[in-house]
């Protein structure tokens, strides 16, 4: 198989990778070793930069559909409450979303493997990077 990008695993940043080379007309390989996308979230929230790149794929409705706008976040210690912290509006100034939303990284997969396979592009999952060999004109990779 030849291919111009491989990108190895189709977490968050594999899968924004993969959505701006594909919208760009570069079509990548993007495999994950996993048997399909995460069922469950490791990360909470997303950022202003986040949600100004979704705007730009046309993504920031489904984000904010499957997403709440955080106000604050609450401190916790030795099991009672502490202090609640106000986030409000964090970059009002420098941002069209000042705020933070809280979106799981389960979703934000789900969002952006969607977009994905709209450009062109799918998912090989059950498939491990082995090994890498690099040449002077191209690199052999070897997949399991």
């Amino acid at each position: 198989m030849d291919v111009e990008v491989l990108i190895v695993g189709a977490g968050p940043t594999g899968l924004m990778l993969a959505n701006q080379l594909a919208r760009r007309g570069v079509r990548p390989l993007i495999i994950d070793r996993h048997s399909w996308p995460a069922q469950q979230t490791r990360a909470m929230a997303v950022q202003a930069c986040t949600l100004e790149i979704y705007s730009k794929m046309g993504l920031n409705e489904q984000a904010h559909t499957l997403g709440a706008i955080v106000g604050g976040a609450n401190m916790w210690a030795n099991g009672k409450w502490t202090v609640r912290i106000p986030i409000g509006d964090i970059s009002q100034s420098i941002s069209p979303f000042p705020y933070i939303l809280m979106l799981g990284q389960d979703d934000n997969e789900r969002i952006m493997g969607a977009q994905l396979h709209e450009l062109g592009v799918d998912i090989r999952w059950n498939t491990e990077f082995i090994a890498l060999e690099q040449y002077p004109d191209y690199v052999d990779v070897t997949l399991r």
